[in-house]
Order: structure tokens, then sequence, then C-alpha cells
């Protein structure tokens, strides 16, 4: 789930690249209701959300536990350090990166 995606176009363009098949929401909601038809191997989600801020929006996914997948936080430049509750994600990918970075990271998520 990516709002700004300015930050964020390498990122895309590289796991796209990689083959991977993205879904991109602007809305928290939206991907809070439509979670179970999306069965994501991973979700990349920023601190920038249209309606929920990311800790909202993942606490809400999980309400009957952790997702049973791996939860990686985008955070742009110069929110490094303002971001709380870290503890909900499974790691954080800062941006704007660099494609080789970005996906060796997320490389160990996906396994």
């Amino acid at each position: 789930m990516i709002r700004d995606r300015e930050p964020a176009r390498e990122l895309i363009l590289a796991l796209r690249a990689a083959g991977h098949k993205l879904t991109l929401l602007e809305s928290g909601r939206r991907l809070v209701a439509d979670i179970d038809s999306l069965s994501p191997d991973l979700l990349l989600i920023s601190t920038i959300t249209k309606d929920l801020q990311a800790p909202m929006a993942v606490k809400l996914l999980s309400h009957e536990g952790r997702p049973d997948f791996p939860v990686v936080l985008l955070v742009p430049e110069g929110l490094q350090g303002s971001v709380t509750q870290m503890d909900l994600f499974d790691g954080y990918i800062q941006l704007p990166c660099k494609r080789a970075d970005a996906l060796a990271k997320l490389s160990a998520f996906l396994g």
C-alpha cells in the first residue's frame, strides 16, 4: 500500500522488473476490508496513507494476532525518527532506495 508513489518509484519498478505482482492501494480502510481477497505474500505499507496511519492499519489487520505474512514499513526520507510502534512491523525500508538494496532486503522476508 503506497500513498505517495514518487519516493517509492524505484522500489515499485524493481519489484515489477523482478516479476512480482503488485496491488497498489491508497486507502488503509480498503486494505483492511480487502485483505482476505488479496492474500499477499508480503505487505509493504507506507507511513503516509489516505485515511489510516500504518500502525493502526496493521493493528486492524492483526486483531486476531499477527498477520501470517511479513509487514514491511516504507519510511520516507526525513520521517525515520518519528515512526512509533515499530514492533508491529517485521522491518522497514527507507525511501528513496536503490533497487538492488530494496530487493535484497525484501528477499529476506520472502524466503
